[in-house]
């Protein structure tokens, strides 16, 4: 049975709307980030702390979602997800301290988020699409960053004009009374037959045989762990480093952040084709980033002060925000037999967010000791220095596999 064409445009939409409301649990936190450290009288780093344990929750049960969704409807874990995310909003505002705070951001809206969003709705969207499932699938990854874009002008103003508790608990009304009604009436089941169970046996061998000799297999984790720390301590740091700085029109520079992750994000999957080869893209993205962190140590050491440096920061970050994570996944796709992949990517989601939770914790502690972002920014450099000579191996090796078979 194949679905309308109709019918799963419009499925996308709904979905599409109902990923938008579950990025908001994670997107909004950068801008209450400040106020709830005042409600609480904590400094940044114990603040940060709740985004860590958040990060580490959906990076395991995330690797879990996977084999869940083969055995139970998907749509019951994304209804789970929603009620958890739902449940979360609402319990947060009253919170004791900042420790109860961590407890159940990090770990019930971790929970949440990873049965809502991310494998949950991939996998919903590929079974609805038998054709223009790239499209598809690269419309649906923007949700977070058009959630971003859409949004950022009522976190801004939220916190400081109806305050951060009673903004949580009207994030919590509507997604029970809204989005759970979207999912139930307007993300029908797929028409497809539901994937068979997963396999009793499993290759570990061969698993563990791509995990200790693999040089591809290391050097798209190492590029991984550098997105996911860089990534990190941008989405929960970045709106206090430009208040920090007193740059101007905060919510628009965020809101333009956005919109330049969208492009980049669509633009890295249509290059990689164009190019044919995930490795090049890959590095020609680290690059980028790698740019994108010099623009802001610029007035961060005092060596210019102009909010045309922040501006270019977030223009050369945007671009490159999206794209490590679906080319890396193409390429594990592309490289290793079907019955590893999953695990494969499992550990890939895994590395991300361990690696984000990282330098949440490790960018408010150096700026309690430091009093400034220098020393993290410092760190990103050179992790992003790195993964980008590192990502062009691949690639070098399929030249000279390609030169040395020409001369034969």
């Amino acid at each position: 049975m194949h679905a309308s064409p109709k019918m799963k445009w419009f499925v996308l939409l709904f979905t599409f709307v109902f990923a938008i409301g579950m990025n908001s649990f994670r997107n909004s936190f950068q801008f209450f980030m400040l106020p709830m450290a005042d409600t609480f009288h904590a400094d940044r780093s114990l603040i940060s702390v709740s985004v860590s344990i958040f990060m580490i929750t959906t990076g395991i049960v995330q690797f879990f979602v996977g084999f869940f969704i083969d055995r139970f409807s998907v749509r019951k874990i994304m209804a789970l997800g929603a009620v958890c995310i739902s449940a979360s909003f609402l319990v947060l505002p009253y919170s004791p301290n900042v420790h109860v705070f961590s407890a159940i951001y990090g770990v019930l809206g971790g929970i949440g988020y990873s049965c809502a969003v991310g494998v949950t709705t991939q996998y919903f969207i590929s079974r609805w699409f038998d054709t223009h499932k790239g499209l598809a699938l690269a419309i649906l990854t923007n949700a977070n960053s058009a959630g971003l874009l859409l949004l950022s002008p009522i976190w801004a103003a939220a916190p400081y004009h109806a305050g951060w508790q009673n903004t949580y608990t009207l994030l919590g009304i509507v997604m029970a009374a809204v989005l759970l009604p979207l999912l139930a009436f307007g993300m029908k089941h797929p028409p497809h037959v539901q994937a068979p169970s997963v396999k009793k046996s499993y290759d570990w061998r061969g698993f563990w045989n791509v995990v200790k000799q693999s040089r591809l297999i290391h050097i798209l984790y190492f590029g991984v762990f550098t997105c996911g720390f860089t990534m990190g301590i941008i989405d929960a740091h970045l709106v206090p480093m430009l208040k920090d700085a007193h740059v101007s029109h905060v919510n628009g520079m965020m809101a333009a952040f956005g919109a330049f992750i969208i492009i980049g994000g669509l633009l890295a999957g249509w290059l990689s084709d164009l190019l044919g080869s995930r490795s090049m893209m890959l590095s020609i993205l680290f690059f980028i980033r790698l740019l994108s962190l010099i623009c802001l140590l610029i007035p961060i050491l005092g060596i210019h002060h102009s909010e045309l440096w922040y501006f270019s920061f977030i223009l050369l970050f945007g671009l490159s925000y999206t794209g490590v994570i679906p080319l890396t996944a193409a390429s594990i796709s592309e490289s290793y037999q079907t019955g590893l992949i999953g695990s494969l990517l499992g550990i890939n989601f895994f590395i991300h967010q361990i690696a984000g939770a990282l330098s949440v914790y490790a960018g408010g502690l150096f700026f309690d000791m430091t009093h400034d972002y220098l020393l993290i920014v410092v760190v990103c450099i050179v992790f992003v220095g790195v993964s980008a000579g590192m990502e062009l191996v691949p690639f070098l090796d399929k030249q000279k596999a390609k030169e040395t078979h020409q001369s034969i």
